[in-house]
């Protein structure tokens, strides 16, 4: 939802840095296009340090976190 909803119109209307999503799940994911995908548990420290590490260039203003379901 994220993707279609920020990324892929982002790209459509040419913007020069669209936004970055993660997404991190315990089980292995479908790709989805402008998805970073992480397979591991958020709760370990390891995982929210790689997380980290791919947004750390993001401001905090464009930053959003969508728990799944």
């Amino acid at each position: 939802v994220l993707s279609r909803r920020l990324y892929l119109p982002a790209v459509r209307s040419g913007l020069a840095d669209p936004p970055r999503i993660v997404s991190v799940d315990l089980q292995p994911m479908a790709a989805v296009e402008g998805v970073t995908q992480l397979q591991g548990d958020i709760t370990s420290e390891s995982t929210a340090a790689r997380v980290g590490q791919l947004l750390s260039d993001v401001s905090s203003k464009s930053t959003a976190v969508q728990e799944g379901r």
